[in-house]
């Protein structure tokens, strides 16, 4: 999954380099967030 994400973030970044920063924050928000989730449907 991690890779599919990074290989579609590097695509975007031959296409893009500004935009691609912009969408690898946000992917690294989203997935810290699902981190939190986990962590407390798991407690």
């Amino acid at each position: 999954m991690t890779l599919l994400l990074s290989a579609t973030c590097l695509a975007i970044a031959l296409a893009d380099e500004r935009g691609a920063i912009e969408i690898a924050d946000n992917l690294e928000a989203a997935q810290k967030r699902v981190n939190d989730l986990r962590m407390r449907a798991a407690a």
